[in-house]
């Protein structure tokens, strides 16, 4: 009889701190992916912020419509990165920490920063098609916003794909420690 309630004990403790350790780890997996995704939302900010300053670096021949498209390009783009910026609820139902537990982060495609670094490149090819004359300072204000573009578009990837597999990394030590114990 004895020995029945101490087995019986032992084996509910030892249940309850299994419990215990799949739910702490549970939740620091939504954490770590969820603290990723906000990171990475912050790059993407960031990125949208070198983007825009890069193509208006970039000069527009037509001097009387530049600044009606700055405006227009800085109306369209800023409502965007605050949106981006500030769009995360901080309450999470149990069905999304569920789906986020469950679902790895993947690994950004590098197609849609190359595209985003080329963007800035067709202001100066349809200035030089329609025969507008480049002076060597707008070659030059040209050359510096095209670079902004490829280094932030490039940087932009590898930190956001660092993130995630150092994220990925951390839930896979988590789960491992979890079926160790």
């Amino acid at each position: 009889m004895l020995i029945n309630n101490i087995s019986s004990k032992f084996s509910n403790n030892s249940f309850k701190k299994s419990d215990e350790i799949k739910k702490r780890n549970s939740e620091k997996v939504f954490l770590f992916r969820e603290n990723t995704k906000e990171n990475n939302k912050l790059i993407d900010t960031l990125f949208g912020i070198a983007l825009t300053v890069s193509t208006l670096l970039i000069p527009n021949y037509k001097k009387e419509n530049y600044n009606q498209i700055t405006l227009t390009y800085l109306a369209c783009l800023i409502p965007g990165l605050i949106i981006n910026s500030f769009s995360n609820s901080k309450i999470y139902n149990e069905e999304y920490k569920e789906k986020v537990q469950n679902t790895p982060l993947k690994k950004e495609k590098p197609w849609k920063y190359i595209l985003a670094s080329a963007l800035p490149l067709f202001i100066p090819v349809i200035n030089y098609l329609t025969g507008e004359k480049i002076t060597s300072k707008d070659k030059k204000y040209s050359t510096i916003g095209l670079a902004i573009a490829v280094i932030s578009s490039t940087l932009t990837y590898l930190f956001k794909n660092y993130n995630i597999k150092t994220c990925e990394d951390e839930v896979n030590k988590l789960k491992q420690n979890a079926k160790a114990a």
